[in-house]
C-alpha cells in the first residue's frame, strides 16, 4: 500500500511541474509574439525599404549593399563589407565569414 502511495504522490508531483513548465512556456510565448509585434511594427517601413531596394538593385543589376544596409538599420546591425568588392577581397584571402 505504501508504494501505491507513493506512486500516487509521485505521479501528482511530476503532474505539477509539467503544468507549471507548460504555464511558463505559454507565458514565454506571448512574450515573444508581442516583441515581434513591437520589432516589425516599429521597423516595417525599413525592412520593406530594404527589400524593395534589394529588389530593384538586383533587377537592375546594380549592387544591393544599400538595401542590405537598410534592413541591417533596422535590426540595429552594421553590414561587414561596405561593397562587393570588400567582400570578394575577403573571400579572396580565404578568411571566414563570422555570421
Amino acid at each position: 500500500m505504501a508504494n501505491i502511495d507513493a506512486s500516487h504522490a509521485l505521479r501528482a508531483q511530476t503532474r505539477e511541474i509539467c503544468l507549471r513548465i507548460k504555464e511558463q512556456h505559454e507565458a514565454y510565448q506571448l512574450e515573444m509574439h508581442a516583441a515581434f509585434d513591437t520589432f516589425f511594427s516599429e521597423n516595417s517601413q525599413a525592412l520593406k525599404q530594404g527589400f524593395d531596394l534589394i529588389s530593384t538593385a538586383a533587377a537592375d543589376d546594380r549592387s544591393i549593399n544599400a538595401g542590405l544596409s537598410c534592413i541591417a538599420s533596422a535590426m540595429n546591425k552594421q553590414l561587414a563589407f561596405g561593397s562587393r568588392d570588400a567582400f570578394s577581397r575577403h573571400l579572396e584571402f580565404g578568411r571566414k565569414l563570422v555570421f
